[in-house]
Formats: structure tokens, sequence, C-alpha cells
């Protein structure tokens, strides 16, 4: 079974025309032949329920080293190591292993750029692109984990010097890993937690891993004492939350809630279980709370600029997705614009005048989307939005600067959230539904440095609104959810790694098929639902890769198809 699905992947490969090179996605970590040389960290067994931090890695867990072992240990460059873990760990080769995947099939862009015709646009499998984001995992910031872990763990363990920075780096570690499961689904994971050389990488389920996640989150945001350690980490090497302590521990039990409800249909009991205690240990409670990326370079010569500036205005190479522009104008009574629409994008306008921040500034000009997954003809910025931006100038007006932050958990989003916990009857939370709602859309646009009485008008706009209706009043849980998540996913743009999760677990909103699916192994007329593992994995990971390496298999917590029939959309049941 396997032998014939290896080959049916290559024939795809070939004839899709797209180039692969060899890579062996294990070769440093195997290169490692003893337990201190790798140095994984142990997994205390105890009980998997109720987010007990007696069994994720404590503190008090220490590994035995030589005097001459830790004098080494010593000499890690800790700052070096997290700046690389922390900023690399979702910038690294951010187009090829997000852009022009989760960013596209979260419906908030769209291909335009000739080239990417019938790739990933079309759901088609590029390993040339896509195989960057496992091997980036596996080969640099697992082995960046392992470095900080060795060092903050056991250097001056009695001191405690180091004990809030070693659960931050946990915290990173367990985001990016939640990352790369909601991508793939099952993952080798567990196995780089043992004490023991993993010298096999045995995969692990979705569930198993999701447990594994919540273990370490509650341990580590349950750990942290801010002001109790003498080590902080710089502003340079922690440009997320430049070494705030409380910040790192707040992100942990959001992330946390954010996790815990994406279980919430395939697993309820235990997503109330974590979430509730997530809330218990306070979540963000402002924007300056949330968890970003700063660049490092501010100059667009495609380095370490705002990875958004450079593929969306920079190059152009994805424009506005034709849903993103159905929701600009759809959510209110009288179709008006969404007041984020014209911070963050152009209206179709020659490039050349674009370039000089000059936009066509006719008002019957619509911001223009194009539907996911047509075909691109032309670099055409003037018949379609691309990213707003002054380059390097800094405008609220013109958002995207190569030196704009970029925000991958937010306040916006932890309203969201709760909104939900509220709506799930979760404890813990202390506003209603429509409130939680309400200060979503708030926080979300206070973050734009839109003005409050605009925020206001648009949200007493909302069609959901119309003749006095509130759906939050008389609507069923599932009519809700919808407005939730829909407002929801207009808030975390752009970040598609979530948006594209939340679709996948919810289907909402309703965003459209994709023009054209070239795809060998998802249905036309129904939704990708997860990345295929790299082309090396079946090649060096024969034994262990998971059986059905297929583009249109749900993952664990995603527990029914979008649509019913190729084209129609099935009726979403969110509250089983």
């Amino acid at each position: 079974m396997k032998i014939k699905h290896t080959i049916r992947l290559w024939a795809v490969c070939i004839s899709l025309s797209l180039v692969y090179t060899s890579c062996s996605d294990f070769d440093e970590i195997n290169k490692s032949k003893t337990r201190r040389e790798l140095d994984p960290y142990s997994l205390i067994s105890g009980d998997t329920t109720g987010g007990n931090s007696d069994d994720a890695d404590a503190w008090d867990n220490l590994n035995e080293y030589s005097a001459e072992e830790l004098a080494k240990m010593a000499l890690i460059d800790e700052q070096a190591n997290f700046r690389n873990f922390s900023y690399e760990g979702i910038y690294n080769d951010y187009q090829r292993t997000t852009n022009l995947f989760h960013d596209l099939y979260a419906g908030y862009f769209s291909n335009n750029k000739p080239s990417f015709n019938n790739s990933t646009p079309n759901y088609a499998y590029n390993d040339g692109w896509m195989k960057n984001r496992w091997n980036h995992f596996y080969q640099d910031r697992m082995k960046e984990y392992r470095l900080l872990s060795k060092k903050l763990k056991n250097v001056d363990h009695a001191s405690g010097k180091y004990k809030n920075a070693y659960y931050m780096t946990q915290i990173n570690m367990c985001f990016l890993a939640s990352l790369m499961t909601d991508t793939y689904g099952d993952m080798p994971f567990s196995i780089f937690l043992d004490k023991e050389d993993p010298t096999e990488m045995v995969y692990d389920s979705q569930e198993k891993i999701y447990d594994l996640l919540f273990k370490r989150l509650t341990t580590a945001s349950r750990s942290i004492e801010p002001g109790t350690s003498s080590f902080l980490f710089t502003d340079n090497a922690d440009n997320c939350y430049n070494g705030d302590e409380d910040k790192w521990r707040k992100f942990a039990n959001t992330l946390r809630l954010r996790l815990a409800l994406r279980i919430s249909n395939v697993d309820p009991a235990r997503a109330k279980l974590e979430g509730e205690a997530a809330i218990a240990d306070g979540v963000m409670t402002s924007n300056a709370d949330n968890m970003k990326t700063v660049p490092l370079n501010f100059f667009g010569n495609g380095g370490n600029e705002n990875v958004l500036a450079l593929v969306g205005f920079m190059w152009y190479d994805v424009c506005m997705c034709k849903d993103l522009e159905e929701h600009y104008y759809g959510m209110t009574k009288d179709n008006s614009l969404d007041p984020r629409c014209s911070k963050l994008w152009f209206k179709p306008t020659p490039y050349d005048l674009l370039k000089e921040g000059i936009e066509d500034e006719d008002p019957q000009l619509m911001y223009t989307g194009r539907s996911s997954g047509e075909d691109s003809q032309q670099h055409a910025s003037e018949s379609v939005s691309i990213l707003k931006s002054k380059g390097s100038v800094m405008d609220p007006d013109y958002w995207w600067s190569y030196k704009q932050e970029s925000v991958w958990l937010g306040y916006a989003e932890c309203n969201f959230l709760l909104a939900e916990a509220t709506l799930r009857g979760w404890s813990g939370t202390t506003k209603t539904v429509k409130e939680y709602f309400e200060e979503g859309i708030t926080q979300s646009m206070s973050y734009f440095l839109i003005n409050p009485e605009t925020i206001s008008t648009y949200i007493n706009k909302l069609k959901i609104y119309e003749n006095g209706g509130d759906p939050f009043a008389t609507g069923t849980r599932e009519e809700q959810l919808e407005q939730i998540i829909t407002q929801k996913w207009l808030a975390v743009f752009p970040n598609g790694a979530e948006g594209w999760a939340e679709f996948r677990r919810t289907d909402y909103p309703r965003l459209h098929n994709v023009a054209k699916n070239v795809s060998s192994d998802v249905e036309n007329g129904y939704f990708i639902k997860r990345i295929q593992y790299p082309i090396s994995e079946h090649d060096k990971n024969f034994n262990n890769i998971p059986e059905n390496d297929r583009q249109d298999k749900k993952l664990w917590w995603d527990v029914a198809n979008t649509n019913a029939s190729p084209f129609t959309r099935a009726q979403p049941n969110n509250f089983r």
C-alpha cells in the first residue's frame, strides 16, 4: 500500500513539473548518538487531565552532568539561540512555508503571479516550497530548543537564574509545535522529549501531541514567576515580548485557550477542562499582550523585513482574495466598507503609482479581490488590490511598512476565544457572548488605530442587528458561532495559519471553493484539509510515516467535511 502511494506521489510531482531536491530532514538530528549530545527533556508521567502541572518537564526534574559538561554548556550563547528560535520560528522562508499555502487556503490572499499557476494555489503539493517548513522545524528550531533547554535548565540551576527563561523557551516550542501539527496532523514530537537518544523518528498522533502541549503550557505558565530570575532575554534576543516574563505567561494561557477550543468538537470534555483552566490562570488583557514578531531589517532588499510587505507589496506575488473582498463589503446593512480595508489594501491602481504612495481616489472604484485558485496572467495591480505600503515609512494609513510587526496571537482573537468559551458554557468568563464579540471587533480595529466613533458605527450597522435583530439573544448557538468565527477571521487577518485552522474546525466563514483544482488527492468541489509530508519523509522515514498521506485527509480535530457534496456546503454542527 505504501509502495503504491509513494509511486503515485512521484508521478504527480513529475506531471506537475515540480523540481525536488533530495534532502534528509533528520540527518543533523541523527548525527548525535548519545543522550547528552541530543539532550531532549523527559516528560514525567502523571495525571493527563485538568492541566496537571506535575507531569510536564517540571523544573525539579534535573539532568545530571559533570562539571566539565556544565562548563561546556555555559559557553552556549542563549541570547543568540533564543533570537533565532523565537524570530525565525515563523518568519523563516515565510513565503514558501506559509503564504503560498496557509494564507491562500484561509481565503485571505490569491495568487498574483503566473509562475505559481498549477501549484499550491490550485491545491498541488509543491515539495520545493513546503519541505522548508518541515526542515526548519526539525533541523533548526529543534536544535536551538535543545541547546537552550540544556543550558537554561542545568547551568546555575540551584540559583534559579534561568528558570523563567527556561519556561519561556518551553512556551515558544509549544507554539511552534502547534503550528506544525495543525499543518500536518500526526508528526514526530514526543521522541524529542524523551531521555533516550531517538534513533527512529516515530510519529505521535495529533491527539497525543495536543495532550503534551496542554501539559507543557500549563506547567510553564504556572511556573514562571516574574522578577524572580536574575537572567532576562534582551530586547534584541526576544523581539516578541522584549524579555517580559508576564507577557509570555499570558500568551501561554491564551494559546492554551486557543488549542482547547480547537478540540471542542472532537473532545468537548477535555476542551472544557483545559479552556477553563487557561482562563483561570490568566489570558491576555490588552493589545500590549499581543504575540508578535518585529522585523530586523527595514530596507526592502528581501531580507528580514515584514514578510507580508515583501510578498504582498514589494513583489505583489499575492493580492486580495475575493472572499475577503466580499466580507469587507458584506457585513453591514448598507454594504459599507469595513474600515480596516482602506488601511490594509490599495484600490486597484497601476503599480508605478502605488510605489509613490499614490492611489486612485475615484470614489466609485472598489477594492477588488481575485478568486482563490484563479490563474494569474499578469501582475495586475491596476485590476486587483494589493497590500498598502509606503515601503520603509511607518504610516498607519499605509499599514504594511517594511518595519511593521506581525501578530500571531492577539488580544482581539482572545476576546473571540472568550466569546466562544462563554457560548459553550465554560466557567471563568465575566462578560456575555455579545460583549466579547463586540470587544473582539473593537480591539481588532483599535489595533489598526481606527477611531472609536468609526468602530461604533461599524458595529451598530452590522447586518445581524438589522431591524432590531440580535442573534446573541434569539439565535441558536450555531448561528451565534458563525458570527463569532466570521468576525474572528476578519480580526486575525493576515494570520493564515490560524484562519485556515479555524475554517477547517468550524466550517466558517462561508468561503468559496478554489476556482481551479489540479490536485490528485483533493476532489474537485471540496477543500484542502492538510499539507502532505515532504517527499524526503517518504524516502527516509518510510517505516514510520502514517498511511494515507493525502491532502484531503481531515486532521483529528476536524470532524466533518465542509462540503456535503462537490461545491455544496454541509450544515455545520459545532455543538455535538
